[in-house]
Parts: structure tokens; sequence; C-alpha cells
């Protein structure tokens, strides 16, 4: 009997876990089947698109002077020179092949005893980049063209030390450092100014100079990179002397 006995438990345990195998079995099979399916949502992403930087415009340099209307006066009209706080303040010509015409000629051509402030087409360009530009003007009783230059810096050049020169397409600011009496004596045609050491020689004595009628800045420094201009008139005091200011390029505003 107790055989028969643990055939019947163990019977009964059998038929209990199988019971139990086949409920864990169901029940994993129904959760599997309530899982929902994944979904996969589309999503659209924009282009990337390029924004522009704003467009910087450059100001254009609009000069003061009208030189369109001066030249349909005269075409040989291509710069303008100013000191301010004085009375120059003229067109700067030059004509094509003469060196020397508009020393005795007008805006129009004329003939004219005051002539016109010119430069020497033989030794300077008109866009003021050789190492020295000579601009020519008569000494007058009157103060037109350089007429005022020696009363202006008779005593100093700081009153007046800036020179203006205005070209179409910008201007060039200028300082004096010396203005002063000396020899008429072609200075381009005696100084070869793009050789460095006549250039460094030349204005070395020009600033070391003193006397009478000789006002320069004895701190002025400059190198043969330095572009300089001279205003040339006659010396009020001798005919056989001239009456020089000169000033180097310190701004150009475009």
């Amino acid at each position: 009997m107790k055989k028969e006995h643990l055939i019947i438990v163990f019977t009964v345990l059998v038929i209990a876990l199988c019971i139990v195998a086949d409920i864990v079995f169901a029940s994993r099979f129904v959760v599997k089947e309530n899982i929902p399916e994944e979904t996969t949502v589309e999503t659209t992403t924009e282009p990337e698109t390029e924004t522009e930087a704003p467009e910087t415009t450059v100001p254009v340099y609009e000069s003061p002077i009208d030189f369109a209307s001066f030249r349909e006066q005269n075409d040989h009209i291509y710069a303008w020179i100013d000191i301010p706080g004085s009375s120059v303040s003229q067109p700067v010509l030059q004509h094509p092949t003469d060196k020397d015409f508009y020393n005795r000629r007008d805006l129009d051509k004329n003939y004219s005893v005051y002539g016109c402030i010119f430069t020497e087409v033989d030794y300077n360009s008109t866009d003021f980049n050789d190492p020295v530009t000579v601009l020519y003007g008569h000494h007058t009783s009157n103060g037109l063209m350089f007429g005022d230059l020696q009363k202006i810096y008779k005593d100093n050049i700081t009153e007046c030390d800036e020179i203006v020169v205005y070209l179409p397409e910008k201007e060039l600011r200028y300082k004096v450092f010396a203005a002063l009496v000396y020899s008429d004596h072609h200075l381009l045609y005696y100084n070869d100014f793009t050789n460095a050491d006549t250039y460094n020689r030349f204005f070395s004595g020009i600033i070391a100079r003193s006397g009478n009628y000789v006002v320069t800045d004895k701190e002025c420094s400059l190198s043969p990179e330095d572009k300089v201009i001279v205003l040339s008139t006659c010396f009020s005091g001798s005919s056989t002397y001239r009456y020089l200011v000169m000033a180097k390029l310190v701004e150009t505003v475009e």
C-alpha cells in the first residue's frame, strides 16, 4: 500500500507540474500577443539653407571738388591744392607736352601774368606717387596762386601745417616740415630723388638749415619711402631765389 501511495503522490505531482507549465506557457503567449507592434514615425528634416551674410558696401570716395565741371573747362586740371586756414585753394594743371605751358596761361589757356598752379610733365606724373612732386605758382601781390606763401610761413609752420591735395578718387594729406628761401636751381633736374642717398642727403640738409626766412621742423624724420610735395614760388626779396614750402604725405583718404 505504501508503494501505491507513493505512485499516486508522484502522479499527482506530475499532473500539477504539467498544469503549472501549461499556465506559464499560456501566460507568456498572451503577454507576447499583447505587446504592441513597434511603429516607425517618419520625420522629415528641412534642408539646411545657407544664410547669406549681409552685403557690406564699401563707401565710394566722393571728392568735394567738382572735377567733372572743371574738366569741361580745361581737361588739363587733374588735382586741387588747399591749405586750410589760408587763401590757397586752387586747381593744379599739367600740360601733356609743354612743361611750362601754364607758367603764363590761365584756366582757359589764354595768356595771363598770373599763370596757374602746375606741375611739369617732364619730371612728375599726375598721381603724386613720385618721391618728390614740385608744384609751381607765381608770387603775386594780390595773394593769387602762391602769393601768400611767404607771408603764411615766414615765422612758423604750425598754424597752417596741413596741405590737402584732392584727386578725383582720393585726397592726400600732407604735413609741412619746412619753409625756406632757396636757390633758383631746378630741384628735380639737379637731384635724382629716386636715389635713396640723394633723397636722404638733400632733406637732412633742408631740416638742418637755419637763418632768415627758414623755418623747419627739427623733429621731422623722412625716409626715401615718404612722398613729399614742394610748393615753389619766387622769393619776394630777390628774383634769383625761390621760396619753398615742403610737406610729407601723412594720410590718404579713399
